[in-house]
């Protein structure tokens, strides 16, 4: 198993560990903008937050070491909405922390993911 919590560097070295990040970013940062072309009540709040899905899979993917990637991509599209930039950077927040929760959970003995995927494999 790839080690989940390494940090910093990806295999291909630091330029490509930051280009990963960007990418990641960007993509979070458009999938929010499509999202909050649904909002209705207020325009920092939709109903389908696409965001959250892409989160958990580059995650749960990756490793933790993408936050820095989600982060970005929340701050930038909420900061380009309706609020202030202490708003913005909340909510990123809220987005950072609320992430690696149920990736650490599928990771875990409880979650057992790996376990699940082998089954799928196996045809089981």
């Amino acid at each position: 198993m790839k080690n989940f919590f390494a940090a910093g560097r990806a295999e291909g070295g630091t330029g490509r560990y930051v280009a990963t990040l960007v990418l990641a970013a960007a993509a979070y940062f458009v999938l929010a903008k499509l999202g909050l072309r649904l909002a209705s009540i207020n325009p920092s709040a939709s109903p389908i937050w696409p965001p959250t899905g892409f989160a958990l899979a580059i995650v749960l993917l990756g490793g933790l070491r993408l936050w820095p990637a989600v982060f970005a991509g929340a701050l930038a599209a909420n900061a380009t909405t309706a609020g202030t930039l202490a708003t913005a950077t909340v909510i990123a927040a809220g987005a950072l922390v609320v992430t690696p929760v149920p990736v650490l959970w599928a990771r875990s003995p409880v979650g057992n993911l790996e376990r699940a995927i082998e089954s799928i494999r196996a045809g089981r």
